[in-house]
């Protein structure tokens, strides 16, 4: 009682709230690579993401989506163990 709580969607021309760091994919990656993989998922090219460290993959690839904005990605994404 007397707390408003609104839940609304970032207007169209907005870059899109982040609620994740994109340090991880600047640390495994370099600036070239990153402009390389990006390049890829514009062209809509086959991208595989290998790492040692499991945990890397998901917050990497979060990042990679997100810097499509305002184009989403309609391929598959899935991980194996």
């Amino acid at each position: 009682p007397g707390k408003e709580i609104f839940i609304e969607r970032p207007p169209w021309n907005k870059l899109p709230m982040a609620n994740f760091s994109y340090r991880p994919l600047f640390s495994s990656l370099s600036v070239g690579n990153i402009m390389l993989v990006l390049g890829c998922l514009m062209e809509e090219a086959k991208v595989v993401l290998l790492s040692q460290h499991y945990s890397m993959l998901c917050p990497v690839a979060e990042a990679l989506l997100s810097a499509l904005f305002p184009f989403e990605w309609q391929g598959l994404l899935f991980f194996c163990a």
